[in-house]
Order: C-alpha cells, then sequence, then structure tokens
C-alpha cells in the first residue's frame, strides 16, 4: 500500500502497538519513504485513520533534518 502527500510517495511497512495517554493500546501503521538529501530511509507511524496525517511531513533523515 502506497501513500502520496505533497508529491513524496511513503510505502506500508507494517505496524506497530502503541499506548495512548489514556492506557489503550491501539495498533499504528508504519511508513517509509527515502531522504529527500541522501536516499537513506526515513519512517513514520499513523493511525490507521490517517488521512493527511502531519507525520507523512517529514523530508529529511536525521542526519539532513533541518535543511
Amino acid at each position: 500500500m502506497e501513500h502520496v502527500y505533497r508529491g513524496k510517495t511513503w510505502t506500508l511497512k507494517g505496524y506497530a502497538p502503541h499506548t495512548k495517554k489514556n492506557g489503550e493500546e491501539v495498533r499504528l501503521r508504519v511508513w517509509e519513504s527515502k531522504c529527500e538529501a541522501c536516499g537513506a530511509p526515513i519512517e513514520c507511524r499513523t493511525p490507521f485513520d490517517y488521512g493527511n496525517s502531519r507525520a507523512f511531513g517529514l523530508r529529511h533523515c536525521s542526519e539532513h533534518k533541518g535543511l
């Protein structure tokens, strides 16, 4: 499964458990794309009802963050 956000393609890689602040256990979707500076893989996590989550706004790896 793929999701395109502002021209950047994210590929669904799997799911991860997460505990919400209220103690509820949920699963998050784990997405992967590539750093725009070096091509290294980057990852974000979203709820199942992700819509246009701000998590997809990630553009760079930790080394190139702030470019």
